[in-house]
């Protein structure tokens, strides 16, 4: 690895003089052996590109919330300042192969130095470790302030599953004064029948905290390591406060050594090379509308020399020590590979394939389709977060779609470059379809966009931003309902929905500051139809205040959502939900994007439902209830007779179940029949 740490002795404490003649005894050589079987240390010294070196074994932190503005001096060298308004931490998610979490190790210690005044700060957490697999945020070890924030204990909280082997238990001792800098340690160490003791020492001495052993062969399934927040899925319980120092051993330290580590800090580490490696390439989206731009990202060896082919230019010159993006465009399926070498060492490769779509309206960005999914649960496909419950991927009409499946379901994905930046807008598109299975079953669902954190089914009964509710109850209508304002009641839009068809929705969302309410409109139209306003220039109902845990609101509208608080798992048979998109920033639409799949045909040949002539234009509009992905063709005739009968246009592509046309030819005849036909 191309960094070297240097030492820095700096001594910001007094020891009482009873306890000098045994440190006199410990300093002499005691420092080196701190470098056996340390896995990770993190001096938080500085920032490279978007993250702080691990200068053991480059597991380097990725900061957010942060950047270099926010080292501060620390206990030894820097550190970082963290503010829970800017939801500021550190993380990162390991690889099965590493030794981190710590937790995974029969015996390992953590050590921190924290600046953090806890008095009114509830349950928010200085280290944290937690599980970012797919709906599993159960396995869960924290040190932070206790819940209430009524003193400056360190909290201590354990736990794999729903129920507690430590539940929020408080250090005796009270080092988060916010004064002074305090060396925080946590020690597992293995015994002989693979059960474990467990420790907490503060500002080197062994605390009084009773923590249960590990029992014997217990596994937790962590993988995830954080400062300053909780991260599992998203991050929430971010603290204010300043750390320091942060090191991991995969054993248990002696109280001699976290005596010296206290007094001393770590030894300098020699020089290494980080190991070539690519720890990431991807595609902000998989799909994007043929002809417009996708962002790629990477995440490689921060000395390595990077290029991509196709090419896309100079990667190495853009790259900040290893980590890099560019915006490429999409005119045919192309797959890129990202090209990491180094001199001496084999090269190692990665790809990624960008698919373009076609047949979009001009305008519309690409967010999700769920077509090229296979069925079964959302949260292990592209970029959608599950913590909780599963949206499943299933076969709707003539299309793949989004379902509900047990009634207490939160998934979403951020919108990346097409989210909504303050003082700026955009619309969201998508569409849904109501089915005739189980129409006694009752649902809420709720779809839309806000920037709050992916955590519980919970969190999101108010409060959110903006969105709309379909709710029905036991053998009712549909109901498409939404809030004006927060705190606000539920305004019923009077729209009438029918079963198996496919409905448009259009969200328009301007993001304003933070300091005022963001506003929205929705309008609705059966797929192919003419649109109907059914709420106009609406408050969200998105506080701009702290919320227990979950923090301040962000000032970018980044997420999309879908949320049930359903309370029968029958909900799957009731509601599908398809063809996501965003219109550009600063701009509405109000077109369709795409054609819909969703609903069930009418068996049968193509039957018209209106035909209207407009005198001063000499047009003719036809609408006629349609299958999906057929092409149809029009035809007119004066008589009636089969061979009367001549055509307007062939190659008409479907608009789903309900499909409209305006001819541009005008016709001279007082009389005129039209025809529908399947082209086959």
């Amino acid at each position: 690895m191309a960094h070297t740490h240097t030492f820095k002795h700096f001594q910001r404490f007094l020891l009482p003089l009873a306890s000098l003649s045994l440190l006199t005894q410990l300093s002499y050589g005691q420092g080196d052996s701190l470098k056996t079987d340390l896995v990770s240390y993190w001096p938080l010294d500085e920032v490279q590109g978007n993250k702080t070196p691990d200068l053991a074994s480059g597991f380097d932190f990725i900061l957010s919330g942060l950047d270099a503005s926010d080292l501060i001096p620390g206990q030894f060298g820097m550190g970082f300042k963290l503010q829970k308004i800017n939801k500021a931490h550190l993380f990162r998610n390991h690889d099965a192969g590493d030794d981190l979490p710590a937790f995974k190790n029969p015996s390992f210690t953590i050590s921190y130095w924290a600046r953090v005044n806890a008095i009114g700060q509830s349950d928010l957490r200085t280290y944290s470790e937690g599980s970012n697999l797919p709906n599993n945020g159960n396995p869960l070890f924290t040190m932070g302030t206790v819940p209430g924030g009524a003193n400056n204990s360190v909290d201590v909280y354990i736990r794999n599953n729903p129920t507690p082997v430590l539940n929020h238990t408080p250090t005796g001792a009270t080092p988060f004064d916010g004064v002074d800098w305090h060396h925080i340690v946590f020690v597992q160490t293995d015994q002989p029948d693979n059960s474990a003791t467990r420790q907490v020492y503060i500002d080197g001495v062994l605390d009084s905290i009773a923590i249960p052993d590990k029992e014997a062969g217990f596994v937790y399934g962590m993988d995830t390591t954080s400062i300053g927040a909780v991260v599992r899925t998203n991050d929430v319980a971010h603290v204010d406060g300043d750390v320091d120092e942060v090191a991991i051993w995969k054993r248990a330290l002696t109280e001699a050594e976290i005596i010296d580590l206290r007094d001393n800090g770590i030894p300098d580490l020699d020089e290494q090379l980080e190991d070539l490696e690519i720890n990431g390439f991807s595609p902000e989206f998989r799909k994007v509308v043929t002809g417009d731009q996708v962002r790629l990202l990477w995440d490689a060896t921060k000395d390595a020399t990077l290029s991509i082919s196709p090419d896309v230019g100079d990667v190495t010159g853009i790259s900040d020590f290893g980590v890099g993006n560019t915006l490429v465009t999409i005119t045919e399926e192309t797959t890129y590979t990202l090209t990491a070498s180094r001199d001496g060492e084999p090269s190692v490769t990665a790809t990624l394939t960008v698919t373009p779509i076609t047949g979009v309206a001009s305008g519309w960005n690409w967010i999700e389709d769920f077509d090229a999914y296979p069925a079964g649960p959302i949260e292990t496909k592209g970029s959608w977060n599950s913590p909780s419950g599963s949206w499943d991927v299933a076969t709707v009409g003539a299309t793949q779609a989004i379902i509900t499946t047990d009634g207490n379901d939160l998934t979403g994905r951020f919108l990346e470059t097409h989210g909504i930046a303050e003082n700026s807008s955009r619309t969201l598109f998508f569409r849904f379809c109501l089915s005739d299975q189980e129409p006694d079953f009752p649902f809420t669902i709720k779809t839309g966009l806000s920037e709050k954190g992916f955590r519980f089914v919970n969190d999101w009964t108010e409060n959110i931003g903006t969105y709309v509710t379909l709710a029905r109850d036991g053998g009712g209508a549909l109901r498409m309902e939404a809030i004006n304002g927060i705190g606000g009641v539920a305004v019923d839009s009077g729209f009438p929905f029918d079963q198996n068809r496919s409905y448009d929705v259009w969200i328009d969302i301007v993001n304003k500051p933070l300091t005022e309410t963001d506003t929205f409109s929705v309008h609705v139209a059966p797929t192919g139809g003419g649109r109907t306003t059914v709420f106009d220039n609406f408050d969200s109902d998105r506080s701009p205040d702290e919320i227990f845990l979950l923090g301040f609101p962000r000032a970018p509208i980044d997420s999309v959502f879908l949320v049930t608080t359903t309370t029968t798992g029958d909900a799957s048979q009731a509601m599908a939900f398809d063809d996501f998109y965003m219109s550009p920033a600063g701009t509405f639409l109000s077109t369709a994007p795409v054609s819909s799949g969703l609903g069930k045909a009418e068996d049968g040949p193509p039957v018209i439902t209106s035909i209207s002539y407009n005198p001063a234009t000499e047009e003719v509009a036809i609408d006629w209830k349609s299958a999906p992905n057929l092409t149809y063709g029009i035809y007119y005739s004066e008589t009636l007779e089969d061979e009367s009968w001549f055509e307007s246009d062939d190659s008409i592509a479907s608009q789903g179940l309900s499909t409209s046309i305006t001819l541009d030819e005008t016709f001279a005849q007082s009389t005129l029949f039209f025809q529908v036909r399947v082209v086959e």
